[in-house]
């Protein structure tokens, strides 16, 4: 993946849910809730693009635990 394209992700991930959070905040009419709806759904976001991304890395037998004899 192209390096700007993961840089459009990570400016993403924090503006949509501060937004977001804030337009839902007052919508509800609690806009002193906007930044704790924003956490949580940067929470949300952060943990799907994670997974979306192949998350947890290939990791060398040596991180695995495993025990390579030869």
């Amino acid at each position: 993946m192209p390096v700007y394209a993961r840089l459009l992700i990570a400016i993403a991930l924090i503006v949509v849910p501060i937004v977001l959070g804030s337009r839902v905040a007052k919508w509800l009419r609690m806009p002193d809730y906007g930044w704790k709806l924003g956490l949580t759904f940067f929470t949300f976001l952060f943990s799907l693009t994670i997974l979306a991304l192949g998350w947890p890395p290939k990791l060398g037998i040596e991180f695995r635990g495993g025990l390579n004899l030869i």
